[in-house]
């Protein structure tokens, strides 16, 4: 597994409305100290605990920022195989299952704007084709749920939803597995946790 180091900076805050405390990326990066202080990973938190208990898989909370996610909390599989994006890790958003997921609420033009003009592979089924990532987010919308098909990490399949705390949302929920675990049983059973999770946490 790759460490990424979180980038140092000086912590910052935005607060919102009803004593809301949300922590702005500046503060993200410092470090996960301060996350733990985000009302959005408060809220989320003892779901992402009972969802990684239920499925024994590693449950991951995202934000975007510009054209990549960072990564808020993880809850760590318990099995021996397993792939963690720690807090503070940054990844394009059209590479992972969480930015497509967020990416997906907003229009095309918005979306075609916020992404850089090259779209780079982390792997080989990275999309990098816009008309084909156009494709994907509409499909998205229609089914209502994000799949990272080994776009990020070999070997990985990753579920997600998008978190409506804000309109379009800026942070989602998901669970990554690698595909040795997976059969339409499983993965039927994950997209109901998750779909479930979600409306638990925007309640």
């Amino acid at each position: 597994m790759t460490q990424h180091v979180l980038e140092s900076s000086q912590p910052s805050a935005e607060t919102g409305g009803a004593g809301s405390y949300r922590l702005g990326i500046r503060a993200l990066r410092a470090g996960a100290s301060y996350v733990e202080r985000d009302d959005v990973v408060q809220q989320a938190q003892p779901v992402m605990n009972e969802l990684n208990d239920q499925l024994g898989e590693t449950v991951h909370l995202a934000r975007l920022d510009g054209a990549e996610i960072v990564y808020l909390a993880t809850n760590i599989s318990r099995r021996s195989l397993t792939v963690v994006s720690r807090p503070g890790r940054r990844l394009p958003s059209w590479a992972t299952g969480l930015g497509k997921a967020i990416l997906a609420a907003r229009p095309w033009e918005e979306v075609d704007a916020l992404l850089p003009e090259t779209l780079e592979a982390r792997t080989v089924h990275t999309f990098t084709d816009r008309p084909a990532l156009r494709a994907e987010l509409e499909e998205i919308r229609r089914r209502g749920y994000a799949i990272d098909e080994q776009e990020s990490t070999i070997g990985l399949r990753c579920f997600a939803v998008a978190l409506d705390f804000a309109a379009p949302p800026n942070e989602a929920l998901s669970c990554s597995i690698p595909m040795v675990r997976l059969d339409p049983d499983r993965e039927e059973a994950i997209v109901a946790a998750l779909l479930r999770a979600r409306a638990r946490i925007i309640r």
